[in-house]
């Protein structure tokens, strides 16, 4: 999973965002979508 698919999809889904709902949408597997998310740093 890249950074850009992630910014997508939370441009695309404002509400009710969540790490199954992400991996459906983005066709990864759980685990690759908590390894992503674990390991970046994101700001807002």
């Amino acid at each position: 999973m890249e950074p850009a698919q992630y910014i997508a999809y939370l441009l695309k889904e404002p509400r009710k965002v969540n790490c199954v709902k992400a991996c459906e949408v983005l066709e990864a597997s759980h685990d690759e979508s908590n390894r992503f998310l674990l390991s970046n740093h994101f700001t807002g």
